[in-house]
C-alpha cells in the first residue's frame, strides 16, 4: 500500500533454563500483552484488545515503537511479564508514517512509556488446553479530561481547555479454553476478553468480546473453521455529558 511500517526488529534473550526471557527493539504492544488471534472481520475480536479503546497510545500491528519486555515463567504452565512501551503521537500520525512508518528512527515528541503488566496461566481441562490471562496498563502521558475544564468545571457549559490528567491507566481478562475434541486439534473453543479503561480519559471505556470457534468441522477438512462471536464497546458517559 501507500504506507510501509517497520513492524518488529528485535531481540530476544532467554536465560535461567530458558526461564526468564529479556527483549528489546522495535515492537509492538499486542504481540505480547493481551495476544489474540484475528480470526474475525472486526476489531472487536482481533489483536489485543486495549488498542481498540485506547489506540492512542496503546499501538497494535503493524505499526511498532522501541521498547523492552522481561518475561519470567514462574512454572511449566504459568508466567508474569512486564513491558516499557516508548509513547509517541508520531508513530500513529498518517502523514509521518507514510514517509517515516519504514525508519528505525527515534522521532521528538515522545510523551511518556506505556507499561503492561500481564500473569498468565495455561493450564489443561481434561486434557485441553487453555489460556487465562489478566493485566493492567499504565501510560505515564499526560492525558485531557472528557468533561472537566481546567478549573475543573464543565467545560461543555465553560468552553475553556481541557482539564490535564496525570497518567492514564486500565485493566484486562482475556480467557480461552478448547472444550470438546482433542487438544490442539478439531474441536471447539470458547472465549472470553474484557477491558475496562480509565473514565477520565478514554471516549470509550470499556469492551467486551465472548464467542465460540470450531476447528475442523469436516473431518476431511481439519484445518477449516466456524466461529461466533458477540462484543460491545461502550462510549463513555463522561463524554457524552460533556457533548450534552
Amino acid at each position: 500500500g501507500q504506507t510501509w511500517h517497520l513492524t518488529q526488529m528485535w531481540l530476544n534473550r532467554k536465560l535461567l533454563d530458558e526461564r526468564l526471557e529479556l527483549k528489546f527493539g522495535r515492537m509492538t504492544v499486542g504481540e505480547d500483552f493481551f495476544s489474540f488471534s484475528c480470526d474475525f472481520q472486526n476489531l472487536t475480536f482481533c489483536s489485543a484488545q486495549p488498542g481498540n479503546l485506547v489506540g492512542s497510545y496503546w499501538v497494535n500491528w503493524p505499526t511498532s515503537q522501541w521498547a523492552a519486555r522481561v518475561k519470567y515463567h514462574t512454572a511449566g504452565n504459568s508466567y508474569l511479564q512486564l513491558g516499557v512501551y516508548q509513547v509517541n503521537p508520531k508513530y500513529v500520525d498518517d502523514d509521518y508514517a507514510r514517509h517515516n512508518g519504514w525508519k528505525p528512527n527515534n522521532p521528538s515528541g515522545t510523551t511518556g512509556a506505556l507499561i503492561p503488566l500481564e500473569a498468565g496461566w495455561q493450564p489443561r481441562w481434561r486434557g485441553l488446553p487453555g489460556i487465562y490471562k489478566i493485566g493492567a496498563w499504565y501510560n505515564t502521558s499526560n492525558g485531557d479530561d472528557l468533561y472537566l475544564d481546567v478549573n475543573s468545571n464543565p467545560r461543555g457549559l465553560t468552553g475553556l481547555g481541557p482539564l490535564e490528567r496525570s497518567g492514564q491507566y486500565g485493566a484486562y481478562l482475556s480467557l480461552q479454553q478448547q472444550v470438546t475434541g482433542t487438544a490442539n486439534g478439531r474441536g471447539a473453543t470458547v472465549f472470553l476478553n474484557f477491558t475496562q479503561a480509565d473514565r477520565n480519559t478514554a471516549q470509550l471505556d470499556r469492551q467486551l468480546a465472548i464467542g465460540v470457534q470450531y476447528k475442523g468441522p469436516f473431518e476431511d477438512r481439519p484445518q477449516d473453521s466456524l466461529g461466533l462471536a458477540v462484543g460491545a464497546t461502550h462510549n463513555n458517559g463522561r463524554y457524552a455529558d460533556f457533548v450534552n
